[in-house]
């Protein structure tokens, strides 16, 4: 009885030690620290979008059970990842503003902090916008280029109190979806404010051009309007 209760003694106190050091080396475990930073971008400009509405995968060389991780691009175009040095794989996907690109892959080689451009080519863009105020009424005047083979669906005209601005962010907006075939000559939308937001001493203001059967439209950068 006395060794069969020693045994389990022992057993246990193994069983403890293995345990514990088990848990120091996750506690020991270090966190990536090398930041990978970038921005989607069109001939060299940041192309905007909803923050949060597009991503990019990230895939890692030289490991047999690869995992994807996932990077939301922010709606001023640009990116953020904390990661291990290593050779990665970046991949352009579907849904956004611009086509899927799977097969042409982006290599990129993080070495501590590291910068990097991904070339995109949307299917339409603005150009030359203007966004002002007079008498409480927003007007936004812009270009629409096409880039792609895809029909345009809509112009809009988004308006809101934070510069956080798309179509799931804002107070007030109008949408326009005729006179859009003809697109040499620049475009003119405007919102007229409702009363609490003309009481405001200023508030922000975008473009959006959405593609016929795709999700996520393209946007112009935000502009901040005074109000008073």
């Amino acid at each position: 009885m006395m060794k069969s209760m020693k045994n389990i003694i022992l057993t246990t106190a193994i069983l403890t030690s293995l345990f514990i050091i088990t848990g120091c080396e996750y506690d020991n475990y270090k966190a990536p620290e090398s930041l990978l930073t970038g921005t989607v971008v069109y001939n060299g400009t940041a192309v905007g979008v909803r923050s949060g509405g597009c991503r990019l995968e990230l895939w890692q060389y030289g490991y047999p059970l690869r995992q994807k991780i996932d990077i939301y691009i922010a709606q001023d175009g640009t990116f953020s990842a904390r990661l291990f040095d290593g050779n990665y794989k970046l991949v352009r996907l579907s849904g956004a503003p611009w086509p899927a690109n799977n097969t042409d892959s982006i290599s990129v080689t993080v070495k501590g902090n590291t910068s990097v451009e991904v070339p995109v080519v949307p299917y339409f863009i603005t150009k030359n916008e203007t966004i002002i105020h007079d008498a409480g009424v927003i007007t936004a005047t812009c270009t629409i280029e096409k880039l792609g083979t895809l029909n345009i669906q809509s112009l809009q005209l988004l308006v809101g109190r934070t510069a956080l601005v798309d179509v799931n962010n804002n107070v007030q907006s109008t949408t326009v979806t005729t006179g859009l075939t003809d697109l040499s000559t620049p475009k003119t939308i405007t919102v007229t404010l409702n009363d609490a937001m003309k009481a405001r001493d200023y508030i922000f203001a975008r473009i959006a051009v959405r593609t016929s059967g795709v999700t996520e439209r393209y946007y112009s950068p935000v502009f901040k309007i005074n109000l008073k």
